[in-house]
């Protein structure tokens, strides 16, 4: 006789017990064949199938009670879930004419929706207690991919909290397909959103559906990202508002100018960006005259950001200079209009700490980039109150505040540079940054005529940078126009000031590394021509070597020679810094570590 298993003798238990009990409650329901006896015997059947399913849901209750998951603490539960309401976000997508069936065609549902986060209200009801009575999970909604019936639901299971809202607003009433992702702007709601998202699709002033749902007060807004897409005119300057929204502090508008009345440009705004897609069309553009107009209603401003919108007006030429507001920390412009941003960068009266940073991309010629640089890093300009670190890669040139003098590491050591910014990018005070990004060319281009013609040549803008000034240095990578030891001699012997520089050095030497250790070396009658205070060199990426090699390592070699001519001349460097990878090269750094303090960083 076969043994059943624990699992076999428990459903067998199972059935037995439940069986005997559903016989026993359906036996007692049995009828005769009278019709009337039939008909009630029938619907006591149906309430005992109800009973039955509400026992059914109570038992799920019970069994999920006894999983770990549901007995984790609400607080834990929450925090989890709020974690995957940013992971998984709900989504809306519109069907295709073939996945249609002829009932959504005729019934206008063409949508699709999936819940994202909120299926956890659907899982057990512990999920759902926990999901629902946390108001704060709620308050974060992205109405274009919601259901509109739902919309109302949400809003109640926010009670009442501030709301940060994104939703697109179609002013085509004609849009039939479209409509329904909206959210009523309209008092209560307007008076709980603190941040809103609002997206508006072909604005056209013969159109007033848009002007129902905006016009309203907006009592605690705070923060508000507004871009309109297709618009056939540009919107009025009460379009969102009718008053100025007294707590708004950050305001972000794509293919949008706000004239001068606008209840936009609110006098309590910290930070203002102002956008357009590159290479869409110039329909919304703003001159260096209009933004001096703008400024003075801005007095609390601390950023101000402008992407691919400025333009050179006409009155920008005869523009006299304007101030900015004092409370100004960070002026970020990325643009092809070189003559508009050479204006604004050579008319605006900036604050020493005010940090400027430019992208000059497309630029057709060296002259216009040169001239910003000349503005953007004049002596009287900048702030001379802390110790300055300068950056230099090909094309790009950053002067900032040396914060980390007394540890004696590089801002160039642990902040990425050289790549695109935005007007998203951060900074802290004192930063100037200059990236330079040349027009696209005919391949058929001589390359004897390229060092003349491009933007991109580093040695353009040498002259006019604060060398005399700054403590330190780092060169982000191997000039092509900057190699032999007297052009490192000539560019940079204004630098006598440095006491640290950083150099990008790898397996292969190359003719600048080269030429920088051999430059190091030259005396000029007086000391040393180049970096003469010079105290301690990083090299930036080590020279770790890959397969066969030459030992001992070129760099290394060329190095050491800098450093025993230095200390031979009276000037001796204290310390060299390299990562930690070239520790694999292992006893070829003992002749420089007999000769200076030899450290590897992370």
């Amino acid at each position: 006789m076969s043994t059943l298993s624990r699992d076999e003798q428990h459903w067998q238990a199972a059935r037995t017990a439940w069986s005997s009990l559903v016989d026993a409650r359906f036996d007692s329901q049995r009828g005769s064949a009278d019709p009337t006896t039939l008909a009630a015997s029938l619907h006591e059947a149906d309430i005992e199938l109800q009973v039955i399913q509400e026992c059914l849901m109570l038992a799920r209750r019970r069994r999920n009670a006894m999983a770990r998951v549901c007995r984790l603490p609400f607080e834990l539960l929450s925090r989890i879930f709020s974690y995957l309401q940013v992971a998984w976000k709900p989504a809306r997508w519109k069907l295709t004419e073939d996945a249609l069936d002829k009932w959504e065609a005729r019934n206008g549902a063409i949508f699709r929706y999936a819940s994202g986060w909120m299926a956890v209200t659907h899982v057990c009801s512990t999920w759902r207690q926990v999901a629902v009575n946390d108001s704060s999970l709620w308050c974060d909604i992205e109405c274009q991919h919601i259901h509109p019936n739902y919309l109302s639901t949400i809003l109640a299971r926010s009670k009442g909290q501030m709301l940060t809202l994104a939703s697109y607003l179609h002013a085509d009433p004609g849009d039939e397909n479209d409509q329904g992702s909206e959210i009523n702007l309209r008092r209560p709601t307007s008076a709980r959103i603190k941040n809103l998202d609002l997206t508006v699709i072909e604005w056209d002033t013969e159109n007033s559906f848009v002007d129902a749902p905006l016009s309203t007060e907006l009592s605690n807004l705070s923060q508000l990202r507004l871009a309109f897409i297709d618009s056939q005119d540009p919107p009025p300057a009460d379009v969102l508002t009718a008053t100025y929204p007294s707590k708004l502090r950050r305001l972000d508008i794509t293919n949008y100018i706000p004239p001068l009345a606008s209840t936009l440009l609110s006098n309590s705004l910290w930070l203002l960006k102002l956008r357009k897609p590159a290479g869409s069309p110039p329909a919304q553009t703003l001159t260096v005259s209009h933004l001096s107009h703008i400024l003075p209603q801005l007095p609390k401003l601390r950023f101000l950001g402008l992407e691919n919108i400025l333009t050179m007006g006409t009155e920008d030429r005869a523009l006299r200079p304007f101030s900015v507001p004092s409370s100004l920390k960070v002026l970020a412009v990325v643009s092809s209009a070189h003559e508009a941003v050479t204006s604004l960068v050579g008319r605006a009266t900036l604050p020493p700490s005010t940090s400027v940073l430019v992208d000059l991309h497309s630029c057709p010629a060296p002259d216009a980039a040169v001239q910003i640089s000349v503005d953007l890093f004049r002596e009287a300009r900048l702030d001379h109150n802390r110790a300055r670190e300068m950056m230099l890669k090909d094309s790009c040139m950053r002067l900032c505040p040396w914060t980390s003098f007394s540890s004696g590491k590089l801002i160039a050591e642990c902040l990425p540079f050289g790549s695109p910014f935005t007007i998203d990018s951060t900074r802290g005070a004192g930063y100037r940054d200059l990236q330079v990004t040349d027009a696209p060319r005919t391949q058929d281009i001589l390359l004897e005529d390229m060092e003349a013609t491009t933007a991109e040549n580093i040695k353009l803008y040498l002259p006019h940078l604060p060398l005399s000034s700054v403590t330190a240095i780092a060169f982000l990578s191997t000039f092509d126009y900057v190699t032999s030891p007297d052009s490192w001699i000539t560019h940079f012997s204004p630098a006598r000031n440095v006491t640290h520089i950083f150099v990008v050095a790898s397996q292969r030497v190359t003719s600048h590394y080269a030429g920088l250790c051999a430059a190091l070396e030259v005396s000029d009658g007086q000391g040393f021509a180049l970096f003469p205070r010079l105290e301690t060199i990083t090299i930036g990426h080590g020279m770790v070597p890959f397969g066969e090699r030459i030992r001992p390592h070129p760099g290394l070699a060329a190095l050491a020679r800098t450093l025993e001519s230095r200390r031979l001349g009276g000037s001796p460097i204290q310390e060299v810094r390299t990562s930690q990878s070239s520790q694999s090269m292992g006893d070829e750094w003992d002749v420089i570590r007999g000769l200076v303090k030899l450290s590897f960083v992370p």
